[in-house]
């Protein structure tokens, strides 16, 4: 499955990567670069976002925060 790490800053979106373990490591020195935007993880196939995170925001209830332990 192709998926696409893109972040969407003042009204553009920026595509990163499309090797999904980069999503948390691009998070952590975005957000320490004081960078404020969303991250998304896209299904390119499909369209449809897997993951979704604000930067330099406290995640919302039923936000992921941190990845998944395998």
């Amino acid at each position: 499955m192709p998926l696409l790490t893109e972040v969407e800053l003042y009204d553009s979106v920026v595509s990163l990567s499309r090797e999904p373990l980069a999503f948390w490591p691009l998070i952590r020195q975005l957000e320490a670069a004081g960078v404020q935007g969303e991250m998304r993880m896209i299904d390119e196939q499909t369209g449809h976002v897997l993951r979704r995170y604000r930067l330099g925001e406290r995640p919302e209830e039923g936000d992921q925060s941190q990845p998944l332990s395998a």
